[in-house]
C-alpha cells in the first residue's frame, strides 16, 4: 500500500497536461459510451473550432 502513495505524488505531474486530464476526467464522468464520441469531437475541432466547445460542455 505504501508503495501506491509515490504512485499518486506522480498524478499530479501528468495533470500538467490539463487538456488531456479535463477531456479524460469528463468523459469518464460521463460514461465510456460518450468516449468513443469525444475522439470525433477532437477531430471536429480541428474542423469546427466554434462547435467543439458547445459539444464538450
Amino acid at each position: 500500500m505504501v508503495f501506491r502513495r509515490p504512485r499518486v505524488n506522480v498524478k499530479p505531474n501528468v495533470q500538467a497536461t490539463r487538456p488531456v486530464s479535463s477531456i479524460a476526467r469528463s468523459t469518464d464522468a460521463s460514461g465510456e459510451s460518450i468516449s468513443a464520441q469525444s475522439q470525433e469531437e477532437q477531430s471536429s475541432q480541428q474542423i469546427d473550432p466554434p462547435a467543439a466547445p458547445p459539444v464538450i460542455e
